[in-house]
């Protein structure tokens, strides 16, 4: 049975953003933007688009039209998907530790009625 030996680690100049993967702007993170590079109420504005609408390409016309921000039909598509499965994770996240009696309230005490 052979054996392996461990490689040497070289060590090289240090990374910059262009040798780590791309540019990262710091007023991405001021402005929140994530990795489709859109504001979350532009964000919100895709999702509600690609949701109610008949079609990805209908969605995506009426982002330019009425947002006036051309967003193509596939990415449409995946920011609509995306958001709408980290809305059902967090719905069976929820359900899950209700069921389990884990599911905290968010008030100390129930609110009066009138």
């Amino acid at each position: 049975m052979k054996t392996r030996r461990a490689r040497s680690i070289t060590t090289g100049p240090p990374a910059d953003a262009n040798t780590a993967g791309g540019f990262f702007s710091l007023a991405d993170e001021r402005l929140k933007l994530g990795v489709e590079e859109y504001s979350p109420a532009m964000l919100q504005k895709i999702e509600y688009a690609g949701g109610n609408n008949r079609s990805f390409e209908t969605a995506a016309a009426s982002l330019e039209r009425l947002a006036e921000c051309p967003v193509n039909a596939r990415q449409v598509e995946r920011i609509t998907e995306r958001l709408g499965k980290e809305r059902a994770d967090a719905r069976d996240k929820s359900a899950a530790a209700m069921e389990a009696r884990k599911l905290r309230s968010r008030f100390k005490e129930a609110p009066a009625w009138r």
